[in-house]
């Protein structure tokens, strides 16, 4: 990675947490290109390897390790956010934002939900809302990037698709797709602009990034079919048997529950505002956001 830290005077350098998710490793890749300075964190020696070997500065980092999270983010004046999805998200997101507070880091750019709401009866969405709740009260500039449900769910299901089903338990609910790499190049123009007068991530603001348009399983199922000419037809899976398989993948049950309720109540009844449709993205970077019929096409290989 070659960098010119005299283009950003005011981001020394940006910590990226999450680097090797589908969101980070997204952005990752686009700042490699860019000349804003920046090393990822991650927690194994194979991932700092890989990293190092692709010209990437990396440093090790454990979200369960506040102090090897500390050392990461000595002497850096902005931090992507990308807390990991598990129960301990509200508390890694304080803790870090804790971190980022006392080393006088400038800026944060957090990687939320669409559905954040403290008071929400899913869990990831609760911790979420909570953490972009104390980010906005922490006296940091701050930016919260809320994205819509990700099309790469898409090829965790890959398996039953090339069987010519694409199960789900939303009915005909409707919400709006995002691809990661959208999401990361949102990112990447906050970090970038930020400063700019009139610049995303110059006030604290959350964006909603959504797709181009509400879509439900069955919309997707008959998509399927007509990008990969075979058909695909949407299976109903009821709510209980939808549970039972994610336990039964010894998904936890607080997660589980979450997931179905999500599915079957929020989506499928069209709360929380998930068929919203938001210019948000298009505002960040000057493009409409992927549509779920290229991002079939971009992976017919997996799909097929």
């Amino acid at each position: 990675m070659t960098s010119n830290p005299s283009n950003h005077p005011e981001t020394s350098m940006t910590l990226v947490t999450g680097a090797t998710g589908a969101i980070g490793g997204a952005l990752t890749t686009l700042l490699a290109s860019s000349d804003l300075p920046f090393r990822v964190m991650c927690r194994s020696p194979q991932q700092l390897e890989a990293f190092r070997r692709r010209g990437i500065a990396a440093v090790h980092g454990d979200f369960a390790d506040p102090a090897s999270v500390r050392a990461a983010m000595e002497g850096c004046e902005q931090l992507v956010l990308v807390p990991p999805f598990t129960p301990a998200l509200y508390a890694h997101s304080r803790q870090t934002i804790d971190t980022a507070c006392d080393l006088d880091v400038r800026h944060i750019v957090k990687v939320s939900a669409a559905d954040a709401n403290p008071q929400s009866p899913l869990p990831w969405a609760a911790a979420h809302g909570r953490a972009d709740r104390y980010l906005a009260k922490s006296g940091l500039a701050w930016t919260v990037l809320r994205p819509s449900a990700f099309m790469g769910g898409l090829l965790q299901l890959a398996p039953a698709i090339r069987r010519g089903v694409l199960p789900g338990t939303s009915g005909h609910g409707a919400t709006t797709w995002i691809d990661s790499t959208d999401i990361a190049a949102a990112a990447e123009r906050v970090l970038i602009d930020r400063g700019r007068q009139g610049g995303p991530g110059a006030d604290g603001r959350n964006y909603l990034l959504t797709g181009t348009q509400p879509l439900s399983f069955p919309q997707v199922a008959t998509m399927i079919t007509e990008r990969l000419d075979r058909r695909v037809r949407y299976l109903h899976i009821p709510a209980p048997a939808l549970y039972l398989a994610l336990r039964a993948k010894r998904v936890p049950h607080r997660e589980a529950h979450g997931a179905v309720d999500q599915l079957a109540r929020i989506v499928r009844r069209g709360l929380d505002d998930v068929r919203v449709y938001s210019t948000d993205l298009t505002d960040l970077i000057g493009r409409p956001a992927l549509a779920m019929a290229d991002y079939i096409d971009a992976h017919r290989s997996e799909l097929t």
